[in-house]
């Protein structure tokens, strides 16, 4: 485990919320939503600190750190399950938290008895997906795991209908946190626009789709590909921008150059700064084979971009100018971007975004209602 108990860490103010997460690496949808709390939270009277359930590169733990944040990142539970246990049993133990907000799903087998043990007095299981994993058996033992020490949750949330009454049951009692996002940091700006654009390298007459997301089955690039080489057969001034990393990068690229569209397509790696490429992009693309609700697409439709979503993708993502399509046939994606596009008109509708329950300072009371903090905070 990698870091440190201090000595102060059973100090009552600010109360400290400990958060498991799968991945605090950038590209990561669960940690980008956990990041966003965690900047507009009082961190006066409330500090997070992270139990990291896998490394990865490029992660937010630096920013953590500097936000007064810990960050506790767990050994492997398949190669050291013994460490596992020993460095969970110690988090919790030395930590002295009275809140544990859990975003995993099977390691909870182990995290929810030690957090009873040690004096957890609320425990808080988010669920982020409607599917465990897109490995069969792994999802298989996720759900089973997961089925001993559900009912320990004090609360229950979910991101979206879809994703809560498939970990917690259709007709479940659970409550709906939305994947909010800083509206105002994704705000059109056309100047903007024009500097990001240049900067790319991207001409005036470019139509750039966009695609932000982990390289994996899940996310579903290896289609998002076959809809750009139809796209371009339409209009050959496309471009592709793609960001993140994962899995299947390498062989997304290795279709990108078998298909003959890579000198079209950008793959920018983990983007530091996602709301510079969503000014830059004509239209945000998610072909994936399941989502929770994808913070992406808020974040996509707060710039002002329209989305075309698959439509196996919560109904409750679609929040201004989204479409949702079957994941059938590329060539009719191609066709519903040309058809999108042909006279759409972007504007700033970031403050609609936050009327629709999308804005973070909604979702700030709800959390604070869970973590039992005064109403009159920031």
């Amino acid at each position: 485990m990698s870091d440190i108990f201090p000595n102060n860490l059973s100090a009552k103010a600010p109360i400290r919320i400990l958060h498991a997460v799968p991945s605090l690496g950038l590209a990561n949808g669960v940690a980008a939503v956990v990041m966003n709390w965690y900047r507009e939270i009082d961190r006066s009277k409330v500090q997070f600190d992270f139990l990291v359930c896998y490394e990865r590169d490029k992660t937010h733990a630096r920013e953590i750190k500097e936000l007064g944040g810990r960050v506790y990142t767990m050994p492997s539970p398949r190669r050291h399950p013994i460490r596992f246990i020993s460095s969970a049993r110690k988090v919790f133990k030395e930590g002295g938290y009275s809140v544990f907000h859990s975003h995993v799903t099977q390691y909870n087998f182990f995290f929810f008895p030690l957090a009873r043990i040690y004096g957890v007095k609320k425990i808080i299981l988010h669920s982020h997906n409607p599917k465990y994993s897109d490995s069969k058996i792994k999802g298989f033992f996720a759900g089973l795991m997961l089925a001993c020490v559900k009912n320990m949750a004090d609360i229950k949330a979910a991101c979206s209908e879809k994703a809560g009454d498939f970990l917690f049951g259709k007709g479940s009692k659970y409550e709906v946190v939305n994947n909010a996002v800083d509206c105002k940091k994704f705000a059109f700006n056309p100047k903007k626009r024009a500097e990001i654009r240049a900067k790319l390298g991207l001409g005036e007459s470019d139509l750039l789709l966009g695609h932000i997301g982990r390289f994996c089955e899940q996310k579903n690039q290896l289609f998002l590909l076959d809809i750009f080489a139809d796209l371009l057969k339409r209009n050959p001034n496309c471009k592709l921008i793609m960001a993140g990393m994962g899995p299947l990068e390498q062989a997304t690229k290795e279709k990108a150059k078998t298909l003959g569209v890579d000198k079209n397509t950008l793959f920018m790696g983990v983007y530091d700064k996602p709301e510079e490429l969503y000014q830059a992009m004509d239209i945000f693309v998610l072909p994936s084979l399941y989502e929770g609700l994808p913070v992406v697409a808020v974040e996509a439709q707060a710039a002002g971009l329209p989305c075309l979503l698959s439509d196996t993708i919560t109904k409750q993502a679609a929040l201004l100018n989204t479409e949702f399509l079957p994941l059938e046939d590329s060539a009719s994606w191609a066709d519903n971007i040309v058809k999108t596009l042909a006279g759409f008109k972007r504007e700033d509708v970031s403050e609609q975004i936050a009327q629709a329950g999308f804005g973070i300072k909604s979702i700030i009371d709800k959390l604070k209602g869970f973590y039992g903090v005064a109403s009159n905070e920031k």
